[in-house]
């Protein structure tokens, strides 16, 4: 016979049955409710190159880009050390059957026609922040009670590593222009759930 369990072990193990519960219902909820969310979170991990090699799937991300293409032939659509974190999120929006905005420009997404403003974050909006005059950010919303936003070009989520060079989650305390829940997909038939690898 087993001997019983100590009151740490017994609580350390329920509390990790009560988090993988929350996590079952989240994804259940996020699969009807926001299914960019489950592509958006298999990017988790996804990384710059190191030196001039350059991320094939960042690349992707870039390359969902077409209205920077076309407005500013310029900025290097083949290279991951383009600010990518708005094409990141294009890049995820169109794999779940949306149009996203076609532009690396991050505040974009303020003024995205698909989407509507909301005032309070949930996860799985999208969320636009303001940087300097007028560059931005741009995430999709976590957990909107520490602030944890899922986005690329984004550090590792620590102290210590301040490169913004991944997908991520982390807690961002820039000034917040506004909060977009998408609207309707264009293509609600061609959603790809998980990572699309890129040769």
């Amino acid at each position: 016979m087993n001997p019983p369990l100590s009151g740490q072990a017994f609580f350390g193990d329920f509390n990790k049955r009560i988090d993988a519960l929350i996590m079952a219902i989240f994804w259940r909820w996020a699969d009807l409710q926001a299914p960019w969310l489950r592509i958006a979170y298999d990017e988790l991990g996804t990384k710059e190159g190191k030196g001039s090699t350059d991320n094939p799937q960042i690349v992707a991300y870039l390359k969902s880009c077409k209205t920077t293409a076309a407005k500013h032939p310029k900025v290097d659509l083949e290279s991951d050390a383009t600010p990518w974190c708005s094409a990141y999120v294009n890049w995820v929006m169109t794999q779940a059957g949306y149009i996203g905005t076609g532009s690396t420009w991050a505040r974009g997404w303020a003024n995205w026609k698909l989407g509507r403003k909301i005032k309070t974050p949930v996860p799985g909006c999208i969320t636009v922040f303001k940087r300097g005059e007028d560059l931005g950010h741009v995430a999709f919303c976590w957990n909107p009670d520490k602030k944890l936003y899922l986005g690329g070009n984004q550090g590792a989520g620590t102290i210590k590593d301040k490169v913004s060079d991944r997908v991520s989650i982390t807690r961002i305390k820039a000034p917040v222009i506004c909060h977009v829940w998408p609207l309707r997909p264009i293509n609600p038939l061609r959603p790809r759930m998980g990572r699309t690898m890129v040769a």
